[in-house]
C-alpha cells in the first residue's frame, strides 16, 4: 500500500475492500467516462497483479450497487478473465450521489489513459464545475450538446472553452451565428471556425448588422472559408484563427462607405495572432 492511499485510508477518507466485479458497475453514467471494451481488452492482455491499481468506488446504491468512479476499465479486464465473482481490491468513498462522484473522479483519475477531453468535459458539468455547466448551458441553449457522436453535437471542447474565455456572451453570440450562416451543416461547429468567428466577434460583435454578416458570409461553405484563411497562413503569415478572423472583418468592410469596423487596439491585433 503506498503512502497516499494509506494516508487517506487513516484520515477516514476512504476504505479499503475487496468486492465481487458483479457488485460494480458505473451507476451514474453522466459521472464516468464511456467504457470502451477494447481498453479492458487491452488491461487484461498485458495484466500485472503487481500494476493494478484499486478501484475507486462511492458507497452501494439499494440493490448493493458500488459506483465505479474510477477504474471501470481494470474491473471490466479482471471480469473477463476471472468472471464476475472474482473480488478486486476497492478503494470505498463516504459518497453516495452523481454530484459527488463525478467530482470524486475528476479529482482522483489515474488511469494510464487520460479521458477523452470530451468525457472530462461531461463529468465536470455533473460535478457542477462552474465554467462547463456554463458552456454546456450556453451551448445547448442553441440546440447543441457536447458530445463525439450523433446529430446537432460540438465535439471541440478546447476551443468552446477558448471562446468562453472571451466572456459567455462571445460564446452566445458565435453559437448564434454560426449555427444561423451554416444551418444543419454539422461542419459548422468546428474547432477552427469556432476560435475564429470568437476572435472576430470579441472584438466586433457589438457593432455587426447581423443581417448583413449572416448574408455576406454565406458566400463560403465551413470548408471554403478555413480553406481560404489558410491561404493567408503563407501571404500575411497569420495563424489560422487571426486568419478567419481577418477575413471575415475584410468581407464585412468590403464595399461599405460608412460604418466599417476598425480594430480599437494594436494588444488586441497582436493577442489575436498568438491564437491558433
Amino acid at each position: 500500500m503506498t503512502d497516499s492511499i494509506k494516508e487517506r485510508l487513516d484520515q477516514g477518507t476512504f476504505r479499503l475492500e475487496w468486492i465481487a466485479c458483479k457488485y460494480l458497475s458505473v451507476v451514474w453514467v453522466q459521472a464516468q467516462r464511456r467504457y470502451r471494451e477494447e481498453r479492458a481488452r487491452e488491461i487484461a492482455a498485458n495484466f500485472n497483479p503487481e500494476l493494478f491499481n484499486p478501484i475507486r468506488v462511492t458507497l452501494p446504491n439499494g440493490n448493493g450497487i458500488y459506483h465505479i468512479c474510477d477504474g471501470q476499465h481494470g474491473k471490466g479486464a479482471v471480469e473477463m478473465m476471472w468472471g464476475p465473482e472474482e473480488k478486486v481490491p476497492c478503494l470505498v468513498a463516504p459518497e453516495g450521489d452523481p454530484v459527488r462522484a463525478a467530482d470524486l473522479f475528476l479529482r482522483t483519475n489515474t488511469s494510464q489513459k487520460p479521458p477523452s477531453k470530451i468525457d472530462h468535459f461531461k463529468v465536470s458539468v455533473t460535478a457542477k464545475r462552474p465554467n462547463e455547466v456554463t458552456i454546456d448551458r450556453i451551448v445547448r441553449r442553441h440546440g447543441f450538446r457536447v458530445d463525439s457522436t450523433g446529430k446537432k453535437i460540438i465535439s471541440a471542447v478546447s476551443a468552446l472553452k477558448f471562446v468562453y474565455n472571451c466572456g459567455p456572451k462571445v460564446l452566445d453570440q458565435t453559437l448564434q451565428l454560426l449555427d444561423e450562416v451554416w444551418r444543419d451543416d454539422p461542419n459548422a461547429m468546428g474547432g477552427a471556425l469556432l476560435r475564429g468567428f470568437g476572435v472576430f466577434l470579441n472584438e466586433f460583435g457589438d457593432y455587426l448588422d447581423t443581417k448583413r454578416f449572416i448574408h455576406l458570409t454565406q458566400k463560403w461553405t465551413p470548408g471554403t472559408l478555413v480553406r481560404d484563411a489558410k491561404a493567408l497562413l503563407h501571404t500575411q503569415g497569420l495563424k489560422l484563427t487571426p486568419a478567419i478572423a481577418q477575413l471575415l472583418l475584410e468581407h464585412y468592410n468590403h464595399g461599405l462607405r460608412s460604418g466599417t469596423l476598425k480594430r480599437k487596439s494594436k494588444d488586441k491585433d497582436e493577442k489575436g495572432k498568438d491564437a491558433t
